[in-house]
């Protein structure tokens, strides 16, 4: 994830490497809300046992790691909702060791 604020502008550019080979299959944008993870307020997260407010600024990057689908099967990235990720059958990280 990479904010992109309104006055901001997102360049993507590819610079290869020599005597390299790349295929970029696709860069997917998503919009989201301003102010989508809690900023010390009376519903702010904290960590269990504690009255700490924790939260996470907007300027900050995730990366998906695994979608898991919670009680479900596998689904497949064509099946997704036009975000094509594949979520995985949780139960292997519940029943077995993953």
């Amino acid at each position: 994830m990479v904010p992109c604020f309104k006055t901001d502008k997102l360049n993507v550019t590819f610079w290869p490497s020599s005597n390299s080979l790349a295929f970029v299959n696709g860069i997917e944008f998503v919009s989201m809300p301003n102010n989508m993870y809690v900023k010390h307020q009376d519903n702010s997260v904290s960590f269990v046992n504690s009255k700490i407010p924790f939260d996470i600024p907007d300027a900050t990057a995730f990366e998906t790691v695994y979608c898991l689908n919670v009680g479900r099967a596998t689904v497949a990235n064509i099946n997704d909702t036009g975000m094509f990720r594949t979520w995985l059958d949780d139960s292997p990280y519940i029943f077995e060791s993953a």
